[in-house]
């Protein structure tokens, strides 16, 4: 790997930024000892989907329905004022999860419609677990192009999809 060149921007600790060369063998020429060389047209700033967000009025009766109906767990949990918090929502073990934020501290909350589809091992499984636990589906299990797919809907009336991988690209 050819590691000379024009080198790229890191960050010090204290926020400072600052440019470095590398030596052919990844040595920093200027700089100091904690950088690390990488590609100048690596992308590691984006390692994976955080959080999408969900608009809801009451983060008690969401966090039961996607904890108790859907089988999710809460992941993080984070006061934001005396009577909401930062709540991150998902199956055990995701590192991408919903947050359940509150109407009350998004003005234009009605303009952010979620459009989140989760991925399942069997989409006519999960859709007859779920509804088993109460969940209304407005659309039930049907062959679409792309394969199986669901449509349930939350208390708030958001509406959320289920998908099967794709097994060609397994």
């Amino acid at each position: 790997m050819d590691r000379g060149g024009p080198g790229v921007l890191e960050s010090k600790p204290d926020g400072e930024n600052q440019v470095k060369r590398f030596t052919r063998d990844g040595n920093a020429i200027l700089g100091f000892p904690y950088a690390t060389y990488r590609q100048e047209n690596e992308n590691v700033m984006i390692t994976n989907i955080a959080t999408a967000a969900v608009y809801v009025e009451d983060q008690n009766k969401a966090i039961e329905f996607w904890t108790k109906q859907v089988g999710f767990v809460v992941h993080r949990e984070k006061p934001m004022t005396a009577e909401a918090a930062w709540i991150e929502v998902g199956p055990k073990g995701a590192r991408s999860c919903l947050v359940i934020f509150p109407k009350t501290m998004m003005a234009n909350w009605n303009e952010r419609k979620p459009s989140i589809v989760f991925d399942c091992l069997s989409v006519k499984d999960t859709h007859n677990d779920m509804s088993a636990r109460g969940v209304e589906f407005s659309q039930p299990p049907q062959e679409m192009g792309w394969g199986p797919f669901a449509i349930f809907k939350d208390p708030e009336g958001n509406s959320f999809g289920l998908r099967e991988p794709d097994k060609s690209s397994a």
